[in-house]
């Protein structure tokens, strides 16, 4: 497909189409979620993942709008909170 509406010599937009199947995501997502361990202190995990034996656990509620943890800042972030006294701190 080729769309002209802007008067502007050289410039030429260009697209094309693709139906997708429809398909359940969230279940897509859910399949290929794995744990993060982190070092042996902390593990970042799904409600459906069996618990760790760690002294942290931080359970992410996944679905289309909120991540797994497996980004960096996630570590960045956890790691730095290791060096932090949260003790009688809330969030």
């Amino acid at each position: 497909m080729k769309i002209d509406v802007f008067d502007i010599e050289g410039l030429e937009i260009v697209w094309d189409t693709k139906i997708i199947t429809p398909e359940n995501w969230n279940h897509q997502r859910k399949e290929n979620f794995s744990p993060i361990r982190l070092v042996d202190r902390c593990i970042v995990l799904a409600d459906f993942h069996p618990h760790g034996n760690v002294e942290y656990e931080l359970v992410i509620i996944s679905k289309m709008s909120f991540g797994t943890g497996h980004q960096e800042t996630t570590r960045m972030i956890i790691f730095s909170l290791f060096d932090l006294n949260c003790s009688n701190k809330s969030i």
